[in-house]
C-alpha cells in the first residue's frame, strides 16, 4: 500500500513540474530534461527539489548562485548525477539548465548564460572529490555578492552547511 502511494506522488510531482514549466525551453527539452531529471537526480534531491536536509543538498532556491562563479559553473557540471554514462553532453546541458529555472530561477545572476554543449563537454568530465567541501568553498567566494537576506537565512545556512 504504501509502495503505491510513492508512486502515485512521484506521478502527482511530475505532473505538477511539467505544469509549471518556465516556458523559456523548447517543450522537447523540457521533457526530456524532466524525465532526465526523474531518472538520475530526484532520487536524492527529490521531486521538488528539496533535498534531504542534513544529507543531499536542496537544488531548490540557492542553486542558482553557484552559477555567479566560473568555478560555481564548473561544480555544476562535476555534480556526481550528471556523471552518468547514458547521459551526452546537451544531455546533461539542457538537465541544467532546466534545474536551474525549474527551482531556483530566482538565484540565477540577470546575465546568466545557458550551459551549453560544448560547455559541458570541455569541463563536465572533471572529478570532485569532496561536493560538500568544493561548494562550500565557493560560497565563501560568492557570498559577499549575495543579499543580506539571502546568506544570513536560516535555509541558506542549511544548504551551505550540508554535509553528505
Amino acid at each position: 500500500m504504501i509502495r503505491y502511494l510513492w508512486i502515485i506522488i512521484f506521478i502527482a510531482n511530475s505532473v505538477i513540474a511539467e505544469q509549471t514549466q518556465i516556458e523559456i525551453l523548447p517543450k522537447t527539452t523540457k521533457s526530456n530534461a524532466l524525465y532526465n531529471y526523474q531518472i538520475f537526480c530526484q532520487g536524492c534531491h527529490r521531486p521538488d527539489g528539496s533535498g534531504i536536509l542534513g544529507s543531499v543538498p536542496a537544488l531548490k532556491s540557492f542553486m542558482g548562485y553557484l552559477t555567479w562563479s566560473p568555478k560555481g559553473r564548473q561544480y555544476l557540471m562535476s555534480s556526481p548525477g550528471l556523471s552518468a554514462p547514458n547521459l551526452s553532453e546537451q544531455d546533461r546541458a539542457d538537465l541544467l539548465n532546466w534545474i536551474l529555472l525549474e527551482f531556483s530561477e530566482q538565484s540565477i545572476p540577470k546575465d546568466f548564460q545557458f550551459f551549453t554543449h560544448s560547455e559541458v563537454a570541455k569541463n563536465g568530465d572533471k572529478v570532485m572529490l569532496d561536493t560538500n567541501q568544493e561548494r562550500q568553498n565557493i560560497i565563501k567566494q560568492i557570498y559577499h555578492k549575495l543579499p543580506d537576506e539571502i546568506y544570513k537565512s536560516r535555509a541558506f545556512v542549511d544548504w551551505y552547511e550540508i554535509t553528505y
